[in-house]
C-alpha cells in the first residue's frame, strides 16, 4: 500500500537529510514538543481568563496553569499534554489549577465536564474539584455535573474516588455507575440508558479530538510528509484511508514501527494517539452491545 510506504519513507528522508545537517537539525526533524494545554473551541461563545480578564477564546490557543475557561452558549475541549481530554458543556466554568506532567488539578465552578484521562501521558494524579465534590482518578473517563447543593459523577470506565466535601465521606465509584453527592453523603446508583448514551457520545467526541491532535502532529512535520508523498505519489485521500485502517486495528503497529530506520518521537506520539482511538472504539462497541 502506497500510504504505508509514506510512513516508512519519512524515516528514510530524515536519514538522508541527517547526512548533510547538524545535531540541531536532527532534533528539529525527529523531535516533537508536547503542548501542556490546548483549547479547541467547538461551538458558540467561549472565553478565557489568563489573568487579565475575560476575552474571547481562539481555536487551538495554548493555555497555562491558572487559566480559566468558560462556555456561554458554546462548548469547548481542553487537551492536556496531548492526552487528557476535558470537554466543557455550555454554561460551564473551569480553572486549570495545576498543570504538570505528574499532577493535573481542575476547579469546576459550575456546569458539566467530561474527563477522559489517558494512562499513556504519564499523568500520576488527576482531580476535579467542585464546590461540593473532589473526584480523583488515574486513567479513566467520567462526567461531572455540579449544581448548587449536589453533584452527579458518572463513571464510564476505571475507578473514581469521590469525596463529599460537606459530609467528608469517600466513595470508590466503579465503571458504569452514577454517584450523587450531597450534604448527606455519597450515594451510588446504576446508569440509565440516557447516561450510557451520554458516555458513548462523549467517547465518540474524544476520538474526533484525538484524530485532530494526530493531524496537528503531522502538520508539525509537513515538510517530511510532503517529501514522502512526492516520492511515492501518495495522495491526501490515500493517507486518510490508511489512518482509517490504523484506527480499525488492521495494521500491525509493531511491525510498522520496526521498519522505520530512525527513532522518531513524533511517530511514537502518533502511535500512542492511534492506540487510544482503537481502545475507545472497542469500549464504545462493548457499551453499545449492553444497551
Amino acid at each position: 500500500m502506497k500510504a504505508l510506504k509514506l510512513f516508512l519513507v519519512i524515516g528514510a528522508v530524515i536519514v538522508a537529510l541527517l547526512a548533510l545537517t547538524s545535531v540541531f537539525v536532527y532534533q528539529s526533524l525527529t523531535g516533537s514538543e508536547t503542548t501542556p494545554a490546548l483549547l479547541y473551541v467547538n461551538s458558540g461563545v467561549v472565553e478565557v481568563n489568563q489573568g487579565k480578564g475575560w476575552v474571547s477564546a481562539v481555536h487551538e490557543m495554548e493555555l497555562g496553569q491558572g487559566d480559566s475557561i468558560r462556555t456561554l452558549d458554546g462548548t469547548a475541549t481542553v487537551v492536556l499534554f496531548e492526552g487528557d481530554v476535558i470537554r466543557l458543556a455550555s454554561q460551564t466554568t473551569i480553572t486549570l489549577s495545576t498543570v504538570a506532567e505528574k499532577t493535573i488539578a481542575l476547579r469546576q465552578e459550575r456546569g458539566e465536564t467530561w474527563n477522559q484521562v489517558a494512562k499513556l501521558t504519564g499523568t500520576r494524579d488527576y482531580s476535579v474539584e467542585t464546590p461540593n465534590t473532589v473526584a480523583t482518578v488515574r486513567g479513566t473517563s467520567f462526567n461531572v455535573q455540579t449544581e448548587t447543593e449536589t453533584d452527579d459523577v458518572v463513571v464510564g470506565d476505571g475507578v473514581v474516588s469521590v469525596t463529599g466535601k460537606k459530609s467528608n465521606k469517600v466513595h470508590q465509584a466503579k465503571e458504569k455507575t452514577k454517584v450523587r453527592v450531597s450534604a448527606d453523603g455519597v450515594a451510588e446508583g446504576r446508569l440509565s440508558k440516557e447516561d450510557k448514551r451520554k458516555i458513548v457520545d462523549s467517547w465518540k467526541e474524544d476520538m474526533i479530538t484525538i484524530k485532530e491532535l494526530r493531524e496537528r502532529e503531522l502538520r508539525k512535520h509537513q515538510f517530511l510528509v510532503e517529501k514522502a508523498q512526492e516520492k511515492y505519489g501518495v495522495t491526501d485521500g490515500q493517507v486518510e484511508e490508511f489512518l482509517v485502517q490504523l484506527d480499525l486495528g488492521k495494521v500491525n503497529l509493531d511491525e510498522l514501527e520496526s521498519q522505520i530506520p530512525v527513532e522518531l518521537k513524533s511517530l511514537t506520539k502518533l502511535r500512542s494517539m492511534t492506540e487510544r482511538v482503537i481502545v475507545i472504539n472497542q469500549k464504545i462497541q462493548r457499551l453499545e452491545r449492553e444497551e
